[in-house]
């Protein structure tokens, strides 16, 4: 009989050991994109059609980057550190190491829409 207690007894610690060492599985939470949120198609594109993309185009534009599509205005937008980020390059006295865009302003691009371009990657870049 105390062989047997002891065994289960070793058997369930052995349980709760191998149970305390597996990863917990994480939980990935998808943006929710609905009408309270900022959205490519209704907001960003309408910016970057306005300000940008007369330049950052692959048909005529002069621009290095891109920014007719949704993936390489949020690959801008994300990357704040470097000559490439969208923000950087449109607020005034920032040392992106380029000229301040839109090119030839003197203020970049307006800070509502700096703000909207800051709400759109917090709100998890709805399309």
């Amino acid at each position: 009989m105390k062989k047997s207690l002891v065994i289960i007894g070793l058997f369930m610690c052995i349980t709760a050991w191998y149970s305390c060492t597996k990863d917990k599985a994480t939980v990935q939470v998808a943006a929710v994109c609905d009408s309270t949120h900022i959205s490519y198609t209704k907001t960003i594109q309408p910016i970057m059609d306005h300000y940008c993309t007369s330049c950052h185009n692959p048909t005529y534009g002069a621009g290095a980057n891109d920014l007719t599509n949704y993936q390489a205005v949020k690959a801008g937008v994300e990357d704040n550190s470097s000559a490439n980020s969208i923000i950087c390059r449109s607020t005034p006295g920032q040392s992106c190491g380029q000229d301040l865009m839109p090119q030839g302003s003197r203020n970049g691009l307006a800070q509502v829409y700096r703000d909207t371009l800051a709400l759109w990657k917090s709100g998890g870049y709805c399309n």
